[in-house]
């Protein structure tokens, strides 16, 4: 492995895999609609999905695909907020990832959503990177593994946020 990335123009060695060490962190958990859902906690924005899991319900929207898209839109806004003011390296988060899943935080992104209902054109042009989407689905229960390699990945000037944190 180490003489095909050499040749590759790969700057890793053994060194360099004999020093890394694997966190392993549990599962995130919440609870939506008497259905618990799992997900990968930080460096993952996994928590994003039981936010606005969280938030529809809270909602109770109905129709989120037809006259309510606006407001799923601005949710999924709300949801990206958080992630990118608070999402890092766990020992560098200032916000612990359970607070974003709080009810007190869900009912924020709520209001915010509410207030941000607003149709409009995106911001900023479309991200370039690469994701892989695997979902499995038997005798009622379903997995479901999203691997992204954001734009930013690499990045020196994104990796460190104003409060300190890395995302």
């Amino acid at each position: 492995l180490i003489g095909g990335l050499a040749r590759l123009g790969c700057a890793l060695t053994l060194e360099d895999f004999a020093l890394h060490r694997t966190d392993v962190e549990p599962a995130l958990r919440g609870a939506v609609a008497r259905r618990e859902l799992l997900t990968m906690g930080a460096n993952s924005q996994g928590f994003s999905l039981i936010q606005i899991m969280a938030a529809v319900e809270r909602m109770r929207l109905d129709d989120p695909l037809g006259a309510q898209a606006p407001l799923l839109a601005a949710l999924f806004r709300a949801s990206v907020a958080d992630r990118d003011a608070h999402l890092a390296d766990p020992a560098a988060m200032a916000v612990p990832v359970e607070a974003l899943i709080s009810d007190e935080n869900v009912d924020r992104l709520v209001e915010r959503a509410r207030n941000d209902a607003a149709p409009r054109a995106p911001a900023a042009p479309a991200a370039r990177g690469d994701t892989v989407a695997v979902v499995a689905v038997d005798e009622g229960l379903s997995v479901s593994l999203i691997q992204s390699v954001f734009y930013a990945f690499g990045d020196v000037s994104y990796r460190r946020g104003s409060a300190g944190g890395f995302y």
